[in-house]
């Protein structure tokens, strides 16, 4: 036979009858054997109830579990020591070593609920909660029960059922835990049920310009605790649990600070403050400039909100508000600007830049240029009514007695050119220069014409001494040049008697030299006619040559 039993299928075998052929011959009908009722306890012994076995022999084992049987021939006898759960014990019947017949029994022990209610705790009012008690068993039920009030379980069957209490105080409910075999089992667990937290204010939202801020939220009601966190930004908190605490270590923007009230197991409640730090603005106007110009373009580190002012000076901005500028209409002089960015709860700041505007130099006018027979000389230039002048060497020697004197006097120059720079300058303005050069001439060397000569021709070879720009002319005489600038050139067409040459150097500043040269032509003498020969008988004759037209005539004794 099958029942079932709570969560267990229970088996109770029945020995039918049936006909045993013994060897002694005794038993020849047939013969029952019953192990008795299966049994559920809650003890570690039974009592066994099998059948006679009238003349047969009968014995109890234990063939599942545990267990100590008192009497195993025994019909009614107390099993002990039996183990939690399942345990089979068999009858059996024996006709010497034959087993005539046999029957099982089980006894399933239950153990004692072993049971919690759970700890005492707190739930908060109106919200859902659980209990904690222990699990139960196969076999076993529970229930959740109040003591002394009316709120109940959700599911009051469930050891870890939900529940929700709406008003405050001390609730006590009774786990109760029983199994079909053993008496119920009882615990207790007290819920304290609290107020949730009041409404938190975290304050007032501000904008500063600190890196440290006062606080000021709304104060705990008995039984909370607020807490302060950073959610965003960064602060450190002098009391992260006093509502009127200071934070310190704020970064720059959005610093989001979280006041949260908590009380018992009650679900947290919080609310925000929002603290913007702004950092202090730079004003940086850019560096002073000095120009040759009336007009300029700033150069400021752009800020939002930033705009420029004139201070001094004169200017007419493009655009006020844009840090590059441009500004036109600049005085002479020192004109100051003032870059100003608004810095809001920071306040303002400013930077002031200095544009110096210098005037264009004179024009320079170095004077005329010079050609002397000397190693000093003054220079002219004309003197600046804008700027200052200064004179330098440009080219060949000279020593400047004073650069800045326009009329300064200059020593020490060498022949040829000599070149000087006036120039005038003002500042930051292009200079104007002008040059003037000072030839110098040297002595031109001493001329030598070369030695008087008398010929009896019409021309000859001049024999000067060579010299750069040397020249032949005529002074005296005739005579025509083959190379006037020839030293040693030919000179034809003499006149007869003295023809007079000049070489002539030229000197430049120093003046021309020059040396003259004779150049004395002889006439031919007249053609001697020494006269009749004579035959004389004397020793003494008169000789008669003709008279000389040109030159003289002289008589020499060739023989005789």
């Amino acid at each position: 036979m099958r029942y079932l039993l709570g969560f267990f299928t229970l088996i109770l075998f029945v020995l039918s009858q049936s006909v045993i052929a013994s060897p002694t011959g005794k038993f020849v009908q047939g013969f029952p054997s019953d192990a008795g009722q299966d049994q559920l306890i809650c003890a570690d012994q039974a009592n066994l109830q099998g059948s006679d076995p009238g003349v047969a022999t009968a014995l109890w084992t234990v063939v599942e579990g545990s267990g100590v049987v008192d009497a195993p021939n025994s019909p009614s006898t107390f099993v002990t020591n039996l183990s939690p759960g399942i345990n089979k014990l068999v009858w059996e019947f024996y006709d010497g070593a034959l087993l005539l017949a046999s029957d099982t029994v089980e006894i399933v022990r239950f153990l004692p609920p072993n049971i919690s209610a759970g700890l005492d705790f707190s739930a908060c009012a109106g919200e859902t909660s659980t209990f904690s008690a222990s699990a139960l068993l196969p076999l076993e039920s529970g229930i959740w029960q109040p003591i002394g009030h009316a709120e109940s379980a959700n599911n009051p069957f469930l050891p870890n059922s939900l529940f929700s209490i709406s008003t405050p105080g001390s609730y006590a409910f009774e786990w109760s835990v029983t199994n079909i075999a053993c008496p119920v089992e009882r615990d207790t667990v007290v819920v304290e049920i609290v107020a949730p937290p009041s409404t938190p204010n975290g304050g007032v939202d501000q904008t500063i310009c600190a890196t440290s801020v006062s606080l000021s939220a709304s104060t705990p009601q008995a039984g909370e605790t607020g807490t302060w966190s950073v959610i965003t930004g960064s602060g450190v908190f002098a009391d992260q649990n006093s509502e009127t605490t200071s934070a310190s270590g704020l970064s720059e923007g959005n610093n989001t600070f979280r006041w949260t009230l908590s009380n018992a197991n009650c679900a947290t409640v919080f609310d925000d403050v929002l603290i913007v730090v702004e950092t202090p603005p730079t004003a940086e106007a850019g560096s002073d400039q000095t120009i040759c110009s009336s007009s300029v373009s700033l150069n400021a580190t752009a800020a939002s909100g930033g705009a420029w002012s004139l201070v001094s000076g004169t200017g007419i901005f493009a655009d006020e508000n844009d840090a590059a500028t441009s500004v036109t209409g600049l005085s002479i002089g020192t004109n100051v600007f003032r870059w100003t960015v608004s810095g809001g709860t920071c306040g303002d700041v400013s930077d002031e830049v200095s544009i110096t505007v210098d005037e264009n130099p004179t024009s320079a006018l170095a004077g005329d240029d010079q050609s002397i027979c000397s190693t000093s000389s003054t220079l002219n230039a004309n003197t600046p009514t804008v700027g200052n002048g200064a004179w330098i060497l440009i080219s060949g020697s000279g020593n400047i007695v004073n650069a800045n004197d326009p009329n300064s006097a200059v020593t020490g120059l060498s022949s040829g050119s000599n070149v000087f720079q006036w120039t005038i300058s003002n500042g930051i303005c292009p200079s104007s220069s002008d040059q003037v050069t000072i030839a110098v001439d040297a002595a031109p060397a001493v001329p030598e014409a070369g030695q008087d000569q008398t010929i009896c021709t019409f021309n000859t070879v001049l024999s000067a001494f060579a010299a750069t720009g040397g020249s032949w002319s005529v002074v005296s005489g005739t005579g025509t040049f083959v190379n006037s600038s020839l030293a040693n050139t030919s000179v034809t067409g003499l006149s007869v008697g003295p023809n007079v040459f000049r070489w002539t150097i030229p000197g430049g500043a120093c003046g021309s030299v020059f040396d003259d040269v004779t150049i004395t032509v002889q006439a031919q003498p007249s053609t001697a006619v020494a006269g009749n020969d004579q035959t004389i008988c004397a020793t003494v004759t008169t000789l008669d040559g003709n008279v000389p037209v040109v030159g003289n005539g002289v008589w020499t004794v060739i023989s005789g």
